[in-house]
């Protein structure tokens, strides 16, 4: 009999540590997910702030975007170059003869937005606003 009553509650015990360690889990990826919306939303509003500054004349249209201008959020990238097209930001991580590749932002100034394969380009969602892409020079 007691040997029965300590079955049980050695079962009882494991249920109740795989459940805490579940809802431990669940809480953790919960919390990943929301650091990084707020990092995407970070650069997202990095990206409208340049965006708003594209008539300051010390940024030329379609020449890279100086270092002084990209901020923390952008410099964490590492990018090789930074650049705005249609109001949003470019920031290339990789070149090659046949193109390049990086991550996208999307400004909240834009009313254009990436849609899979368009364009010689390919994007891949990340997050709010913000994609993976790829450009063929081909």
């Amino acid at each position: 009999m007691q040997a029965l009553i300590r079955s049980k509650r050695r079962v009882l015990s494991g249920w109740i540590l795989a459940t805490v360690l579940l809802c431990s889990y669940l809480h953790y990826q919960n919390h990943q997910k929301k650091t990084r919306q707020a990092y995407y939303r970070s650069l997202s509003q990095k990206a409208t702030k340049l965006s708003a500054m594209r008539h300051d004349p010390r940024l030329v249209v379609g020449a890279p975007i100086p270092p002084a201008y990209w901020g923390e959020a952008i410099a964490e990238l590492h990018p090789i170059r930074v650049y705005m097209e249609r109001k949003n930001l470019f920031v290339v991580q990789l070149e090659s003869e046949t193109g390049e590749s990086g991550i996208f932002i999307r400004s909240d100034l834009s009313s254009w937005r990436p849609q899979g394969q368009s364009e010689g380009m390919e994007f891949i969602p990340l997050g709010e606003g913000v994609y993976r892409y790829r450009r063929d020079e081909s």
